[in-house]
């Protein structure tokens, strides 16, 4: 029996970390049939995933985004996705999930005059599914000119758990709540390391016992703070690491700067915005000088959480 297509033709570029729950998600819980209405690529040859994507209506851009030499965010790829696409006719709606500094998408969707949406997904390596089913928040960015995509888009994904959490914005907007959202991570586990530093020199110095875990543990417990982001040596290690914090702080940092640098200077809003970036700095030099003091370099740290389990597992062996 031929079945009868009502889903829009859905294409997945890059089957990773965000781009396995989306193919999953439409499959078991919007109806999607892989090869049908669902078409899903991926450069690595190995995954299996060589589908036309050219003939789907709306693509979800989620391939990587790596750090440059100079710690700028590559957008190559998700550019050279979108130029190999646009050119389609009629054009498809591109959703991006990569990770993109603020105004990738707005330049993108000029320069290549398509619809480009901002979706940013904030998922956990540990518990990807999890968070992807069940968001707590749900943002679609529209750069200018895609706006009238934005309520298909939300129709497509998990919903969030109040219709409140459902944020309507623009690309740039998006951009930048991904962003910001992992300085804070980083900054709040740099701060709860800070805490742990500062406990032992008290120990030190007055000779008082004190149990940092019970310290954090009480600063946690303050509804305004949480206790998330607040473990000490949760991959083997204290500070913050993985595939996306070191990453993402360093290009959002240099994007800052660059943004900075367009704009009037010497005048006293130009100082406040030095000091804004300064802050980050700071929490990023914090970090970086925490690893050193363990044999670690962020570029060690900057790895997927089984490959840091891994050369944690191993270095313990060899002690």
């Amino acid at each position: 029996m031929k079945r009868t297509q009502k889903n829009p033709t859905i294409g997945i570029v890059g089957l990773g970390m965000v781009g396995t729950p989306l193919l999953k998600y439409f499959e078991h819980y919007k109806g999607y049939q892989r090869g049908f209405d669902l078409l899903c690529f991926d450069a690595d040859t190995a995954k299996g995933y060589l589908d036309d994507v050219s003939l789907a209506r709306i693509i979800f851009v989620a391939v990587p985004t790596p750090l440059l030499p100079g710690g700028s965010c590559d957008t190559s790829i998700v550019e050279s996705i979108i130029a190999r696409y646009a050119a389609c006719s009629p054009s498809p709606t591109f959703v991006v999930k990569s990770t993109v500094v603020p105004g990738t998408c707005e330049e993108l969707a000029r320069k290549y005059n398509v619809p480009i949406l901002f979706n940013p997904e904030f998922l956990t390596e540990a518990n990807a599914w999890n968070d992807f089913l069940h968001p707590d928040r749900q943002i679609v960015g529209a750069a200018q000119g895609a706006e009238k995509y934005t309520e298909m888009v939300f129709s497509l994904l998990p919903k969030p758990v109040s219709e409140q959490a459902m944020l309507r914005m623009n690309a740039t907007e998006a951009e930048l709540v991904k962003y910001r959202s992992n300085l804070f991570g980083a900054m709040k586990v740099s701060f709860a390391n800070a805490i742990a530093v500062l406990s032992r020199l008290y120990d030190e110095i007055l000779g008082v016992p004190i149990d940092e875990q019970s310290v954090l543990q009480a600063v946690g417990l303050d509804r305004r703070i949480g206790q998330s982001w607040f473990a000490l040596d949760s991959h083997g290690y204290r500070g913050y690491g993985g595939f996306c914090f070191p990453k993402d702080i360093n290009a959002q940092i240099t994007r800052d700067k660059e943004i900075l640098s367009c704009g009037e200077k010497w005048t006293k809003k130009y100082n406040v915005r030095v000091a804004a970036i300064m802050l980050m700095e700071a929490m990023r030099d914090f970090n970086r000088i925490l690893l050193d003091s363990q044999g670690l370099s962020e570029e060690e740290v900057s790895q997927h959480d089984a490959e840091l389990a891994q050369k944690s597992a191993c270095k313990k062996e060899k002690q």
